[in-house]
Parts: C-alpha cells; sequence; structure tokens
C-alpha cells in the first residue's frame, strides 16, 4: 500500500487503542507477593503509569502486519508510555494461533529492546492451553503475563489459588 493508506491504517490503530493503569493488573494484590515472580524489578509495585493494550495491526489478508505492529511499539515509546500490554484485553486474542502470538510477542520484545516493560495477555480456555503458550514464549524478553483465569468455570478461592500456584511454577517472570 502507498505510504498515505499505511499511514491511515496506524492511525486508524492508535485511534482503538486503549489505555489502562496497572494499578489492578497482577493477581494477588491483596498479597503481592504472592503470585508476583521475576528477577528484581520490584514487584507487583513496579508496575505503575500508563500500559496500552496495543492493537495488532493485520495486512488485508489477516496476516500479520510487522512493521505496522513495530511503528505502533515506536508511537507508544515516544509518546512516553510506561509499559505495553500486547495480546491484553482487546478481544483479539482467540483469533490468533499459538504461532502468530508467537510472531507478536517476538515482534514486540524485539522492538521495544527492554526500553519500557512488556507484559504479555495469556488468556485461554484451559490451564493446560496457558501452560503450553508460556512454554512457547518465556525464553522471549519480555517482563510479565497478564493471566486470565478461564472463562465461564464457578471457581473456589481454592481453585484460583492452585490455578496460579500452576501459573507462576511454570515461568519465572512476573504474573
Amino acid at each position: 500500500p502507498s505510504a498515505l493508506k499505511q499511514k491511515k491504517r496506524w492511525t486508524e490503530a492508535e485511534k482503538y487503542s486503549s489505555c489502562c493503569s496497572l494499578t489492578g493488573l497482577m493477581a494477588g494484590m491483596a498479597n503481592p507477593g504472592l503470585f508476583c515472580r521475576g528477577d528484581g524489578m520490584g514487584g507487583a509495585g513496579a508496575y505503575k503509569g500508563v500500559y496500552p493494550v496495543v492493537p495488532t495491526p493485520l495486512k488485508p489478508d489477516e496476516s500479520l502486519d510487522r512493521d505496522g505492529l513495530r511503528h505502533l511499539v515506536d508511537y507508544y515509546v515516544t509518546e512516553g508510555c510506561h509499559g505495553l500490554l500486547v495480546l491484553g484485553s482487546g478481544g483479539e486474542s482467540p483469533y490468533f494461533s499459538i504461532d502468530e502470538k508467537f510472531s507478536i510477542v517476538k515482534t514486540v520484545a524485539q522492538k521495544v529492546k527492554k526500553r519500557i516493560p512488556v507484559v504479555v495477555g495469556c488468556a485461554f480456555f484451559s490451564l493446560a492451553d496457558i501452560l503450553a503458550f508460556i512454554k512457547r514464549v518465556d525464553a522471549i524478553p519480555f517482563d510479565a503475563y497478564l493471566v486470565a483465569l478461564p472463562a465461564y468455570y464457578p471457581l473456589r478461592y481454592d481453585d484460583v489459588y492452585a490455578f496460579y500456584s500452576r501459573v507462576t511454577g511454570a515461568t519465572g517472570k512476573h504474573v
């Protein structure tokens, strides 16, 4: 596409990206040490500021637009965002395969180069899928996972605790 059409697409993606505060991001905020593991970034309190939910730009054939994604990352970093959330709560996550999600995470991490924290959304319908995703992407240099409980299942506190215990046991990154 022409540069003008490309810029229009990026502008539309920027327009529809949402910003969120990570004040309530981490599971177990009442006890921040409960589910937060990592590399000394300071626990849950280290995630402060504006972390936009980065929309994943697609080409007309619905494949990943890596150039568009890199442009968005540069835009958010240049504009002073404190971190980024990819594959977050924008509703797009179920439409990507594991391979596509891997590519999205890798592209963002390579472009960010640890300049700001990157949080990766991890929403699946089973614990097994969540653990498989973590195993696949964990070596990519990003900072934390945003893990949602599988939907539609009534859970007791013990179930939630066991779920997040399994997730945090699968990674050294913050959850």
